[in-house]
């Protein structure tokens, strides 16, 4: 039952079911006497909530959205989807784009918890790894309706994420988080290691995880007090998503390197 007399029901509206009895107790013939039995439910009403797998993100994390909206399990047999109808809309924004009508699907049946992902892109302005040329970061939004996990969406160093669940006419859950860059830092592995052997770097910088679906890699410049010039050494992700990044630099007595 989602209307009455073509009129949709709304969530938390009383329905009023009454029933006449024309033969109640007592009544010596059908008709002579009316009783009128009333019953009175209301339309569920538990709201949803928006969550968020992080409170802060750089510019180009994955973002893992859960949204439990019990009301939204219309079908207890079959895999519920929400974000695209108009009446259960999300809108996922930042200060640079926004994507409406963003889709999430249910766990499992009968759960009424709705997953999904959307990747932030950065913006394609700004030189991240320093080798001169802009575009690091592409900035790129995917058009409304997009999702559950194939959306993208640009964002900026000074930023804010914000998730829209309209789970009801005029009632809406939110989830909202931070986007902010973070400050890089540099170690070696071991605290000191032989003129002649080979030392590990280690970059810890989560802004340069690019691309959080492959392994990254970028170059930095390393040199010693007798080799001022120094080398470029390419430094490689440890793992997709890490912001960690390694390279192996290997120490020598001559003056080639």
């Amino acid at each position: 039952l989602d209307e009455i007399d073509g009129d949709k029901l709304e969530r938390g509206e009383q329905i009023e079911f009454e029933y006449t009895d024309h033969g109640p107790a007592g009544a010596d013939f059908v008709g002579d006497d009316d009783e009128d039995v009333n019953l009175n439910i209301f339309t569920s009403n538990f709201g949803a909530s928006v969550e968020l797998d992080q409170k802060v993100y750089t510019w180009t994390d994955k973002v893992y959205v859960t949204i439990v909206a019990p009301d939204h399990n219309f079908d207890s047999q079959a895999i519920d989807e929400i974000g695209v109808d108009d009446d259960s809309e999300i809108t996922i924004s930042t200060r640079e784009a926004d994507i409406d009508g963003y889709k999430l699907v249910e766990t499992g049946t009968d759960t009424g918890i709705f997953t999904g992902e959307i990747i932030l892109t950065g913006f394609p302005t700004h030189d991240a790894d320093g080798n001169g040329s802009p575009g690091d970061a592409t900035g790129t939004t995917s058009p409304d309706k997009a999702g559950p996990t194939n959306g993208f969406i640009a964002s900026g160093d000074d930023d804010g994420l914000t998730i829209s669940f309209e789970f009801s006419d005029g009632d809406s859950a939110l989830g909202s988080s931070l986007i902010r860059w973070n400050i890089g830092e540099v170690q070696w592995l071991e605290a000191s290691y032989p003129a002649s052997g080979n030392g590990v770097i280690r970059v810890i910088d989560p802004d340069m995880n690019l691309n959080p679906e492959s392994v990254d890699t970028f170059d930095i410049n390393v040199w010693s007090d007798t080799a001022a010039g120094g080398i470029s050494l390419a430094v490689t992700e440890t793992n997709e998503a890490t912001g960690i990044f390694e390279g192996s630099v290997f120490f020598t007595t001559t003056d080639s390197s």
